[in-house]
């Protein structure tokens, strides 16, 4: 697997992002009209696992984790953007002060999103560099219907623009907690990701580049099975290991060996695939 910091360098020297389908200058009837899922293309903070002996309820976290857009756009403060119809209120703007995170599979090339919505947390202004050059040609209007953290979907229509954007490793607040919960299934235990937005647990998809196109990596399991006969062992979950030593009841006790690597690339959805 890629290490982090060597596709960091790469995409941020290049200006290079998640999908490069197009080659020269796109106009917006080039552009795929229709919705397009996208997810967020998300990185793990760094986390100091102790080793020591910890307990936690069945359902709860057994460690959180802060993850962050891979890679973040910083468009040019000096340009400033009309947004029309929802997004805005016709009158130029600066967008220096909105953060706009990397996203993962979208058909229409390089995507970034708002991470927070002009207007609400779960509108989202977009813009596109469909020829990775440095420049958004086109904003366009998304949603994340089902919360702030799930997959979002990007509207139709696009409006062109040309602003230009520099990019960075991202360094601001996490854009959402995760961990690793236990739950009952039947005779045994399931351990599977879970997202601390007090919505219901998550799958998490973790990516790998292939021929230059992140996919989500073949056969991710979205959770471990173990069964109390078996206790005490070490189950391994995206990266993380965890030693479970015993369950009692609805409790468990634990140590967290490892966490989520920082040289992982995770996206928040519900099962998809974005390839």
């Amino acid at each position: 697997m890629l290490k982090m910091r060597s596709r960091v360098a790469a995409l941020a020297a290049t200006t290079i992002g998640v999908i490069g389908l197009f080659a020269g200058p796109v106009n917006a009837n080039e552009l795929v009209n229709r919705m397009s899922d996208l997810a967020w293309a998300l990185s793990p903070k760094p986390y100091v696992a102790s080793g020591e002996l910890s307990s936690a309820g069945l359902g709860e976290f057994l460690f959180e984790q802060d993850l962050s857009p891979l890679l973040e756009a910083i468009p040019d403060p000096d340009h400033q953007l009309t947004l029309s119809n929802r997004l805005g209120d016709n009158r130029p703007r600066s967008l220096r002060l909105l953060r706009f995170g990397l996203t993962k599979g979208s058909v229409n090339g390089t995507t970034y999103c708002s991470v927070v919505g002009p207007k609400s947390s779960t509108q989202r202004l977009c813009l596109l560099d469909p020829d990775d050059n440095g420049i958004f040609d086109y904003y366009g209007r998304a949603f994340s219907a089902e919360g702030q953290f799930t997959k979002i979907q990007l509207l139709a229509k696009f409006e062109p623009i040309a602003l230009p954007y520099t990019t960075k490793a991202a360094s601001g607040p996490g854009l959402v907690r995760a961990g690793i919960i236990v739950h009952k299934k039947g005779e045994s235990y399931l351990a599977r990701f879970a997202v601390d937005n007090g919505k219901r647990a998550q799958l998490l998809r973790t990516f790998e580049d292939v021929g230059g196109v992140w996919k989500a990596r073949k056969g991710d399991d979205p959770g471990v099975s173990f069964d109390a006969a078996t206790l005490p062992t070490t189950i391994r979950l995206h990266g993380a290991e965890i030693e479970i030593l015993a369950v009692d009841g609805k409790s468990l006790s634990y140590r967290v060996i490892k966490p989520f690597a920082q040289d992982e690339l995770f996206a928040i959805a519900h099962g998809g695939s974005f390839q």
